[in-house]
Parts: C-alpha cells; structure tokens; sequence
C-alpha cells in the first residue's frame, strides 16, 4: 500500500486475490506488514535486540554467537535464493590465461568457505 524508497514499505493483504474461498483459514491472519529499510546489518541487529524490529540477519561478527545456541530458538538458518561471485581483472599478465584462471576456481575450499567465512549456512 505504502512505499517510500530507501526508507519503509507497507504490505497489505490483497483481498482480490483468487485463493480466498478454496484456501479458507489456512492462508493465516496476517492483515499489515510494515518494513523498513535497513542497510547495515549491525543496525538492523541493534533494533531487533532491542525490540524495535520483528526479524533481521545477525552480523558476521556475531554469527559464532547465534551458531553456538547464545540466541536460542529465535535464530534459524533459512534458504535463500542467492549467489555469490568472488571476481578479479583478467586483464592482468597472471590471469589472462583461461587455464590460469580455472585452475584457481578450482582450488578454492567452497565447504571452508560456506563454513568457515560466510557462516550463515550456504550450500556450495
């Protein structure tokens, strides 16, 4: 219903939609979702800690917290739709060559790098 770019977002339920009469009270109750726009994840965190938010992602640095249970039951790790792409100028002497540049690709750890860097559950 409301959107102010960069800032918030208000969601309503769409009462047109086709799904109303066969769904019936199985689609849930929810009316009104109000967002807003967050760019930092440590801000984000900060409100949610302090009961400002409903949900945010947990910052790198604090993810060995959230992994090791300090959150309880109200940190999940859930699937995205993403990719990631580590890229470098291949123009360069070094890596101008395709073989060069393969053999790189294939010697990156992705597990160590899901596990280890990320931390936030990637499959590789």
């Amino acid at each position: 219903s409301e959107w102010i770019h960069g800032d918030s977002l208000q969601m309503i339920r769409n009462p047109f939609w086709y799904g109303w009469e066969e769904m019936g009270d199985v689609v849930g109750n929810i009316e009104v979702i109000n967002g807003v726009m967050i760019e930092e994840v440590s801000t984000a965190f900060a409100l949610y800690e302090n009961n400002e938010i409903d949900t945010s992602g947990v910052p790198l640095e604090m993810m060995d917290l959230a992994l090791a249970g300090e959150y309880g039951d109200e940190f999940v790790i859930a699937p995205s739709n993403c990719t990631y792409y580590y890229g470098f100028i291949t123009q360069k002497p070094a890596v101008s060559d395709p073989r060069v540049r393969r053999a790189l690709s294939m010697a990156v750890d992705r597990q160590t790098l899901a596990d280890d860097i990320l931390k936030g559950g990637q499959i590789p």
